[in-house]
């Protein structure tokens, strides 16, 4: 088993021998048999370990069973207990994807402050398949089929190769021991379910099915690779990046998308939308404006001829910035550049949509920048009555998006400027204009 350890971590490119790594150690058979198949070959460790305190004496006794590894192996030992319960229930999310959260949170913390290459988990066959039956059931793209990646950003998994069988066998020949985690013999879990009843029975059918399925998956990473690379070069020529951070998808030519589902999934895959919402948004495509669709991370809209991505953000709409006529420059939720000119006759009003020009004369500062609320009104440059900012926007014709990330500038609680917009008439720059006061809004991705 050592030399196909070996084998596997330089044909998948994981790391060099010379390359310090941190070992993600639980106590279990796996993450013993990876810590001693590390210590034979020689390679340079650490052991970590992650006290989730969920099962009393038995995580501490963990705990204590992985620093003695360490002391044994004669390295770094890292450790760190979390309150997994309170941090599961803050953030609305099971016990296992609480843990699975903070222990590869921590884990990434270690490596960089500690200097390792990457981390390894002690993932294995037997995992692969697992997670495979568990995707295939939720329903999920050729990413979940193929199943657990060898790397993934930093972090490796060395032991992939082997099956759950293999592990054990090592563990008997070299007499290692290690700790049981009876939570693992639960069938509450979905997981342990498959292990518990589905995998025997697959080896009844087929007594090395194991193999095959690591075949398959060699065939899967293949397929997918060509899969992802046709795919992002439809999606890549479709996909329109906007200055505000937004990204516009043409609905005319999503409809053409074939077949669609497929693509769809591959687009908004990275954003944690789910098969059902894809299913909703491809229904809705030939709708009316204004539907909306939330992962835990973006926010998608079904505008007039496109659909709009933007990420969810902390709420700004309650936030208010004072500018000093002495700024020259803020920075936040929004970036801004001021100046004061002083009036030339050959003075040149520039046309650009994010830059205002004001009579300085006009302003009484402190100034005020803000998100627009409903109830807002302003003159319109050219026009000499108030108007709603409701129905500026809808002249306008901008989205629910382009409505939700417009801020407003202020002089004595009137609005002086539509930020990227339009400047209020009475602020305008006029023959009796001595100076000016010059505002430019800089985008975030610029």
């Amino acid at each position: 088993m050592l030399d196909k350890f070996k084998s596997f971590i330089q044909e998948e490119n994981q790391f060099r021998p010379d390359q310090p790594i941190l070992l993600a150690v639980s106590s279990g058979i796996d993450s013993v048999v990876m810590a001693h198949l590390f210590r034979r070959a020689r390679f340079r460790f650490g052991i970590a370990h992650c006290n989730f305190r969920l099962r009393g004496r038995a995580s501490d006794l963990d705990e204590l069973f992985a620093e003695n590894l360490a002391v044994k192996h004669d390295v770094p030992f890292h450790k760190i207990h979390f309150n997994t319960q309170s941090y599961a229930e803050r953030h609305r999310l099971s016990i296992q994807m609480a843990a699975r959260e903070l222990r590869y949170n921590w884990l990434e913390k270690i490596i960089q402050e500690k200097g390792y290459y990457a981390f390894a988990t002690a993932h294995h066959l037997d995992d692969q398949i697992e997670t495979f039956f568990i995707n295939f059931l939720r329903g999920t793209g050729i990413s979940g089929l193929r199943g657990i990646p060898s790397i993934s950003g930093n972090c490796v998994r060395p032991i992939l190769f082997a099956s759950r069988n293999d592990i054990v066998t090592y563990q008997k020949r070299y007499g290692l021991s290690y700790r049981e985690d009876q939570s693992n013999l639960s069938e509450r879990y979905q997981r342990n379910k498959i292990r518990l009843r589905l995998l025997p029975v697959l080896e009844e059918i087929q007594q090395d099915y194991r193999e095959a399925f690591f075949r398959n998956f060699e065939n899967l990473k293949e397929v997918e690779r060509i899969f992802k690379r046709e795919v992002q070069l439809k999606c890549d020529r479709l996909t329109i990046k906007e200055t505000d951070g937004s990204i516009r998808f043409p609905i005319d030519a999503l409809i053409n998308l074939h077949p669609i589902r497929a693509y769809l999934h591959e687009l908004l895959l990275p954003y944690h939308f789910t098969n059902s919402d894809i299913q909703d948004i491809i229904a809705c495509l030939d709708n009316e404006s204004g539907r909306q669709f939330l992962s835990s991370t973006h926010r998608l809209l079904k505008d007039r001829d496109y659909l709009i991505l933007t990420r969810l953000e902390n709420n700004t709409a309650e936030q208010e910035i004072e500018i000093l006529e002495s700024y020259d420059f803020i920075s936040g939720p929004v970036n801004m550049k001021f100046e004061k000119i002083n009036m030339a006759d050959d003075h040149k009003i520039e046309p650009d949509q994010d830059v205002a020009e004001l009579d300085l004369d006009q302003l009484t500062f402190p100034l005020k920048i803000r998100k627009w609320k409903k109830g807002d009104s302003f003159c319109p440059l050219g026009m000499k009555k108030s108007k709603k900012l409701s129905d500026f926007f809808v002249d306008e014709k901008l989205s629910l998006f382009e409505k939700e990330n417009t801020w407003v500038v202020l002089s004595d609680e009137e609005i002086c400027w539509i930020v990227g917009h339009r400047i209020a008439h009475p602020f305008r720059i006029t023959d009796n204009t001595r100076r000016v006061y010059r505002m430019q809004f800089i985008h975030p991705s610029k």
